[in-house]
C-alpha cells in the first residue's frame, strides 16, 4: 500500500475514538471496570486476528483493515477510561501519585515494546505472505 493508504487505515483508529473516549469513562464508570477493559480486549483480539488473517492470506484491502481500526478505536474508546480509573480504586491515596508515574512510564515502555513488536509481526507476515505466493505458483 502506499501511504495514503496507511493514513487513512490509521485515521479510521484514530475517528472513533475521539468521537466515543467520553462515552467510553461514562461506561467504565457505571460499570466494573475490569469487566469492560476485558470485552475491549476480547473485541481488539477478534480484530487483530482478523486483520492478520486477511494479511497472511494476501487478500487484505484499505477498506478492510480501515474497518477494522474504526472497530479498534471503539475498543480503546472503553479501554482506555477504564484503565486509568482502575488505578486509584486499587491503589492507596498516598501512594497514587507514584502510582501514576510509574504507570506514566510503563506506558511509555510498553509503546517501545509494542514498536519492536509491530516490526517483527510485520517481517514474519511479509515472510508468511511471500511463502504463500510461492507455493500457490508451484
Amino acid at each position: 500500500g502506499t501511504a495514503t493508504d496507511i493514513g487513512i487505515v490509521e485515521a479510521a483508529g484514530l475517528i472513533p475514538l475521539a468521537m466515543l473516549v467520553l462515552l467510553g469513562g461514562v461506561w467504565a464508570d457505571r460499570l466494573p471496570r475490569q469487566t469492560v477493559m476485558m470485552v475491549a480486549d476480547a473485541g481488539r483480539t477478534v480484530l487483530q486476528l482478523t486483520a492478520a488473517a486477511l494479511l497472511v492470506a494476501g487478500v487484505a484491502q484499505v477498506w478492510q483493515l480501515a474497518a477494522l481500526q474504526v472497530g479498534m478505536g471503539v475498543c480503546e474508546a472503553f479501554f482506555g477510561p477504564a484503565y486509568t480509573g482502575l488505578v486509584p480504586e486499587v491503589v492507596s491515596p498516598p501512594r497514587l501519585q507514584q502510582a501514576n508515574a510509574v504507570d506514566h512510564a510503563h506506558g511509555i515502555d510498553v509503546k517501545a515494546q509494542m514498536s519492536l513488536i509491530d516490526h517483527v509481526f510485520e517481517r514474519l507476515i511479509r515472510h508468511a505472505g511471500v511463502m504463500l505466493q510461492f507455493h500457490r505458483k508451484n
